[in-house]
Protein backbone atom coordinates (compact mmCIF):
# COMPACT_ATOMS: atom_id res chain seq x y z
CA UNK A 1 0.00 0.00 0.00
CA UNK A 2 1.37 3.68 -1.32
CA UNK A 3 1.77 6.01 1.76
CA UNK A 4 0.69 9.61 0.99
CA UNK A 5 3.05 12.10 2.85
CA UNK A 6 1.07 14.59 4.64
CA UNK A 7 2.64 18.10 4.33
CA UNK A 8 2.54 20.03 7.77
CA UNK A 9 0.62 22.78 8.67
CA UNK A 10 3.32 24.88 8.97
CA UNK A 11 5.29 24.02 5.53
CA UNK A 12 2.14 24.69 3.77
CA UNK A 13 1.42 27.81 5.35
CA UNK A 14 4.54 29.30 4.37
CA UNK A 15 4.47 28.16 0.79
CA UNK A 16 1.10 29.76 0.95
CA UNK A 17 2.68 32.81 1.72
CA UNK A 18 5.68 33.37 -0.30
CA UNK A 19 3.34 32.51 -3.27
CA UNK A 20 1.02 34.84 -2.16
CA UNK A 21 4.06 37.40 -1.97
CA UNK A 22 5.23 36.70 -5.20
CA UNK A 23 2.51 37.30 -6.57
CA UNK A 24 1.96 40.45 -5.36
CA UNK A 25 5.83 41.66 -5.70
CA UNK A 26 4.43 40.71 -9.81
CA UNK A 27 1.79 43.36 -9.75
CA UNK A 28 3.20 45.99 -8.36
CA UNK A 29 6.25 45.15 -10.76
CA UNK A 30 3.29 45.54 -13.80
CA UNK A 31 2.06 48.24 -12.54
CA UNK A 32 5.38 50.20 -12.26
CA UNK A 33 6.23 49.10 -15.55
CA UNK A 34 3.47 50.81 -16.70
CA UNK A 35 3.38 53.65 -15.13
CA UNK A 36 5.22 57.07 -16.08
CA UNK A 37 8.36 57.48 -13.49
CA UNK A 38 8.98 60.43 -11.21
CA UNK A 39 10.07 63.54 -12.75
CA UNK A 40 14.06 62.90 -11.34
CA UNK A 41 13.92 59.11 -12.47
CA UNK A 42 11.92 60.05 -15.99
CA UNK A 43 14.59 62.65 -16.52
CA UNK A 44 17.69 60.87 -15.71
CA UNK A 45 16.54 57.74 -17.49
CA UNK A 46 15.99 60.21 -20.55
CA UNK A 47 19.20 61.84 -20.39
CA UNK A 48 21.28 59.06 -20.40
CA UNK A 49 19.47 57.26 -23.35
CA UNK A 50 19.89 61.00 -25.14
CA UNK A 51 23.81 60.51 -24.55
CA UNK A 52 23.75 56.89 -26.18
CA UNK A 53 22.24 58.02 -29.44
CA UNK A 54 24.36 60.71 -29.43
CA UNK A 55 27.64 58.91 -29.43
CA UNK A 56 26.31 56.21 -31.80
CA UNK A 57 25.08 59.02 -34.52
CA UNK A 58 28.57 61.70 -33.71
CA UNK A 59 27.94 63.25 -37.17
CA UNK A 60 24.01 64.41 -36.48
CA UNK A 61 23.78 67.49 -35.04
CA UNK A 62 21.13 67.69 -31.50
CA UNK A 63 18.80 70.65 -31.52
CA UNK A 64 17.73 71.27 -28.45
CA UNK A 65 13.93 71.73 -27.90
CA UNK A 66 14.36 75.36 -26.43
CA UNK A 67 15.94 76.43 -29.84
CA UNK A 68 13.54 74.65 -32.06
CA UNK A 69 10.66 76.01 -29.95
CA UNK A 70 12.39 79.59 -30.72
CA UNK A 71 13.29 78.72 -34.38
CA UNK A 72 9.17 77.93 -34.56
CA UNK A 73 8.61 80.87 -32.66
CA UNK A 74 10.48 83.45 -34.90
CA UNK A 75 8.57 81.96 -38.24
CA UNK A 76 11.92 80.76 -39.56
CA UNK A 77 12.01 78.20 -42.35
CA UNK A 78 12.03 74.67 -40.19
CA UNK A 79 11.04 71.71 -42.04
CA UNK A 80 10.09 69.04 -38.96
CA UNK A 81 9.88 65.58 -39.54
CA UNK A 82 8.12 63.11 -37.47
CA UNK A 83 9.83 59.53 -37.67
CA UNK A 84 7.80 57.07 -36.33
CA UNK A 85 5.03 54.62 -36.84
CA UNK A 86 1.18 55.91 -37.99
CA UNK A 87 -0.10 54.11 -34.27
CA UNK A 88 2.26 56.25 -32.39
CA UNK A 89 1.57 60.06 -35.14
CA UNK A 90 -2.08 59.57 -34.69
CA UNK A 91 -2.17 60.00 -30.99
CA UNK A 92 0.05 63.36 -30.94
CA UNK A 93 2.81 65.18 -32.90
CA UNK A 94 4.52 68.18 -32.67
CA UNK A 95 2.54 71.05 -34.55
CA UNK A 96 3.33 70.65 -38.23
CA UNK A 97 5.42 67.51 -38.37
CA UNK A 98 5.12 65.43 -41.41
CA UNK A 99 5.57 61.77 -40.79
CA UNK A 100 7.98 59.80 -42.33
CA UNK A 101 8.02 55.94 -41.99
CA UNK A 102 11.20 54.80 -39.37
CA UNK A 103 12.21 52.53 -42.52
CA UNK A 104 12.09 54.79 -45.58
CA UNK A 105 14.57 54.87 -48.35
CA UNK A 106 16.56 57.93 -47.78
CA UNK A 107 17.45 58.25 -51.44
CA UNK A 108 13.65 58.37 -51.83
CA UNK A 109 12.88 60.23 -49.22
CA UNK A 110 15.23 62.93 -49.76
CA UNK A 111 13.85 62.94 -53.70
CA UNK A 112 10.32 63.97 -52.56
CA UNK A 113 11.47 66.90 -50.45
CA UNK A 114 14.11 68.00 -52.20
CA UNK A 115 11.88 70.71 -53.66
CA UNK A 116 10.69 72.01 -50.27
CA UNK A 117 14.31 71.98 -48.60
CA UNK A 118 16.09 74.48 -50.08
CA UNK A 119 17.81 76.91 -47.33
CA UNK A 120 15.65 75.16 -44.57
CA UNK A 121 16.70 73.89 -41.14
CA UNK A 122 15.52 70.42 -41.02
CA UNK A 123 14.83 68.82 -37.65
CA UNK A 124 13.73 64.76 -37.59
CA UNK A 125 11.80 63.70 -34.40
CA UNK A 126 10.86 60.32 -33.03
CA UNK A 127 9.98 58.85 -29.33
CA UNK A 128 13.40 59.74 -28.03
CA UNK A 129 15.86 60.09 -30.69
CA UNK A 130 17.18 57.08 -32.05
CA UNK A 131 15.17 56.40 -35.37
CA UNK A 132 15.33 59.79 -36.58
CA UNK A 133 18.71 59.90 -35.83
CA UNK A 134 19.33 56.98 -38.12
CA UNK A 135 17.35 58.35 -40.70
CA UNK A 136 19.17 61.97 -40.20
CA UNK A 137 22.55 60.54 -40.70
CA UNK A 138 21.32 58.85 -43.57
CA UNK A 139 19.74 61.84 -45.50
CA UNK A 140 21.94 64.60 -43.78
CA UNK A 141 24.99 64.42 -46.83
CA UNK A 142 22.47 64.13 -49.72
CA UNK A 143 20.40 66.97 -47.91
CA UNK A 144 23.13 69.49 -47.10
CA UNK A 145 24.82 69.14 -50.34
CA UNK A 146 22.23 70.84 -52.50
CA UNK A 147 19.20 72.05 -50.45
CA UNK A 148 19.29 72.10 -46.67
CA UNK A 149 20.61 74.87 -44.83
CA UNK A 150 21.47 71.62 -41.98
CA UNK A 151 19.91 68.61 -40.42
CA UNK A 152 19.32 68.01 -36.74
CA UNK A 153 18.28 65.21 -35.02
CA UNK A 154 15.43 66.86 -31.92
CA UNK A 155 17.27 65.83 -28.57
CA UNK A 156 15.10 63.82 -26.69
CA UNK A 157 12.28 63.32 -28.88
CA UNK A 158 8.76 64.01 -28.33
CA UNK A 159 9.54 62.37 -24.71
CA UNK A 160 11.75 65.36 -23.87
CA UNK A 161 9.54 68.09 -25.64
CA UNK A 162 6.16 66.46 -23.76
CA UNK A 163 7.96 66.18 -20.47
CA UNK A 164 9.08 69.95 -20.71
CA UNK A 165 5.68 71.02 -21.27
CA UNK A 166 5.76 71.87 -24.93
CA UNK A 167 2.75 72.36 -26.91
CA UNK A 168 1.57 69.24 -28.91
CA UNK A 169 -1.08 68.67 -31.61
CA UNK A 170 -3.67 66.55 -30.32
CA UNK A 171 -4.82 63.42 -32.46
CA UNK A 172 -7.38 61.34 -32.45
CA UNK A 173 -5.46 58.31 -31.01
CA UNK A 174 -5.04 57.27 -26.97
CA UNK A 175 -1.99 56.25 -25.84
CA UNK A 176 -3.28 52.89 -25.89
CA UNK A 177 -2.80 49.76 -23.45
CA UNK A 178 1.05 50.02 -23.38
CA UNK A 179 0.60 53.06 -21.47
CA UNK A 180 -0.90 55.33 -18.36
CA UNK A 181 -4.06 57.07 -19.97
CA UNK A 182 -2.64 60.34 -18.61
CA UNK A 183 0.12 60.37 -20.84
CA UNK A 184 0.53 62.81 -23.44
CA UNK A 185 2.36 61.00 -26.28
CA UNK A 186 2.31 57.34 -27.23
CA UNK A 187 5.03 55.55 -25.31
CA UNK A 188 6.23 53.23 -27.76
CA UNK A 189 6.08 50.47 -25.38
CA UNK A 190 5.63 50.17 -21.34
CA UNK A 191 9.36 50.39 -20.66
CA UNK A 192 10.08 53.42 -22.77
CA UNK A 193 6.49 54.95 -21.79
CA UNK A 194 8.07 54.98 -18.30
CA UNK A 195 10.62 58.27 -19.54
CA UNK A 196 7.50 60.04 -20.32
CA UNK A 197 6.11 62.55 -17.41
CA UNK A 198 2.08 62.88 -16.79
CA UNK A 199 1.63 66.88 -17.37
CA UNK A 200 1.79 68.54 -14.39
CA UNK A 201 -1.25 70.76 -15.97
CA UNK A 202 -3.41 68.42 -18.14
CA UNK A 203 -6.06 70.18 -20.15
Amino acid sequence: MMLKHKMPARTTATTAGFRIAFWATAAVMLVSAAAPRAHADAKADLAAVEAKIAAQFPAVPNMQPDALAAKISAAEPVLIFDVREEAEYAVSRLAGAVRVAPNADPAAFVASIAANAKGKTIVFYCSVGMRSSRLASAASPLLTAKWASSVNNLSGGIFRWSNEGRPLEKGTASPGKASNSGIPVHPYNSTWGRMIEEPKNPS
